[in-house]
């Protein structure tokens, strides 16, 4: 058997994950996430990095109760996107 030898471009790698049509696709995760979670939460994006990142937070007081008691924001990702 061939052994075969496989080198990553790892800057391509990068402008991938940070590219237009990833951002995209984490940012529509990011709002599917805040929607299930409720009024009071908030989904903000972030290209920081080496990739696009989705952060989805509570930011008003009745949705960071609902966070702490019931982790809202877990269950929601656990549905599935």
């Amino acid at each position: 058997m061939a052994k075969v030898n496989v080198e990553l471009n790892h800057a391509k790698i990068a402008q991938f994950l940070k590219g237009t049509d990833v951002t995209s696709a984490v940012r529509s995760a990011g709002n599917t996430v805040k929607g299930r979670c409720g009024d009071g939460f908030e989904a903000d994006v972030s290209t920081k990095g080496d990739r696009s990142r989705a952060y989805v937070r509570a930011v008003s007081a009745k949705a960071k109760l609902k966070q702490a008691k019931d982790h809202a924001i877990e269950k929601a990702v656990g549905e599935g996107l």
